[in-house]
């Protein structure tokens, strides 16, 4: 009788430490996870780290009925500096405006941060829209990653809510480089 009381301590004694390490399994599973992806974007407050990845950003507007455009580009030379190029033209037959500057490498971090707190980087999705307007101007954003990816935007596609102000949010921060720098 001993022997079989033994074996049933022995058993359960078996049994919880095979449960604690399957508990220990699964916890590491999921931490490895949550840490190993590092471009999971998966709750407020999360940070999008893929935005650290970004070296460089283009942005153009044009196609509309006076043959106006606006194209602006931050872009890395072949020694890694960053070149803002701005071109800008109100109308057809107006004067251009021009601008070529090298600027400071932080330059981009208020990028950074809005694709920190947006999806942008992380996937694209989006279809043509049902509506498209003749003669308007069309607007494209293209981020660069550091890997030589590109993500690239059409404000004639319907893209998930968080790009809906993308267009304006990235527009605006080019805008305020470009006052600083010029």
């Amino acid at each position: 009788m001993k022997l079989s009381g033994k074996r049933k301590v022995n058993k359960m004694t078996i049994g919880i430490i095979v449960i604690i390490v399957i508990l220990v399994i699964v916890a590491a599973l999921f931490l490895l996870k949550k840490n190993g992806d590092r471009h999971i974007l998966d709750g407020p407050g999360m940070i999008n780290h893929r935005a650290w990845d970004l070296v460089g950003v283009s942005y153009s507007c044009s196609g509309g009925m006076e043959g106006g455009y606006h194209f602006m580009d931050i872009l890395p030379d072949e020694t890694g500096k960053l070149i803002y190029k701005y071109n800008y033209l109100a109308y057809n037959g107006a004067e251009e405006e021009n601008f070529v500057k090298e600027i400071d490498e932080n330059a981009l971090d208020g990028i950074k941060e809005i694709c920190k707190n947006t999806t942008c980087l992380l996937y694209h999705e989006g279809k043509p829209s049902e509506i498209q307007i003749l003669d308007a101007p069309v607007t494209n954003i293209t981020f660069m990653l550091i890997d030589g990816n590109t993500v690239s935007y059409n404000n004639n596609y319907e893209y998930i809510p968080d790009r809906g102000d993308l267009f304006a949010m990235v527009y605006d921060e080019l805008i305020k480089i470009y006052e600083q720098d010029s």
